[in-house]
């Protein structure tokens, strides 16, 4: 605990040499949720085991209801997540993978009333500050890689999700847009306001 402390005063003070590492986010459970969690569309379509690969194994399962299990091969297909530029990586495979859509970063105040109509990539914090899990919403249902199951979109799950700690916040938040239908299309140019002629 000292070294750790030393460690963190260090980083505060501006030396560098003494960092602790930065971790991708990963795997916070292995145990399967409670029958009541779970939601009636039953298994999830990508179970990421003992790999890390939470941020994109719930945007797989939550893809596969969106658009087909051809569209979540492609997502999973040679993503080998890093922990150098991990966020920038994981857009640009999912921008890449799938042509026709573009995964935008986004903002809110509650997941849970969020409009869920599109796949949205959630960052979770747990009670303990850990931010290393990610989950995925939508229709009505939370996507955790994690989880052998789809589940129920409540606190109560986002508390399994995080682990023993339970849920405290979101932090990150990319959703799955349309680049033809969703994305807002250029604003026109407005017209000038001549003098009107008599």
């Amino acid at each position: 605990m000292e070294e750790a402390t030393k460690r963190a005063e260090d980083a505060l003070k501006g030396s560098t040499n003494k960092r602790f590492l930065t971790l991708p986010v990963g795997d916070s459970r292995d145990d399967d949720p409670p029958v009541r969690l779970r939601d009636e569309k039953g298994s999830n379509y990508y179970f990421q085991g003992q790999d890390d690969n939470c941020v994109m194994g719930g945007l797989a399962n939550a893809v596969f209801w969106f658009m087909g299990p051809d569209e979540s091969d492609m997502l999973l297909k040679d993503f080998a997540p890093s922990i150098n530029e991990f966020w920038f990586r994981f857009v640009k495979q999912v921008n890449a993978s799938l042509k026709n859509y573009v995964l935008v970063k986004t903002s809110c105040l509650d997941i849970l009333k969020m409009d869920d109509s599109t796949p949205v990539v959630i960052q979770l914090r747990s009670k303990d500050k850990s931010e290393t899990h990610s989950i995925c919403i939508f229709d009505g249902c939370i996507y955790d890689s994690s989880s052998k199951f789809v589940l129920l979109k409540t606190n109560e799950t986002l508390n399994w999700c995080c682990g023993a700690f339970g849920f405290e916040r979101h932090l990150r938040l990319y959703r799955l847009m349309d680049q033809k239908k969703d994305m807002k299309e250029e604003p026109q140019k407005k017209k000038s306001r001549g003098i009107p002629s008599i």
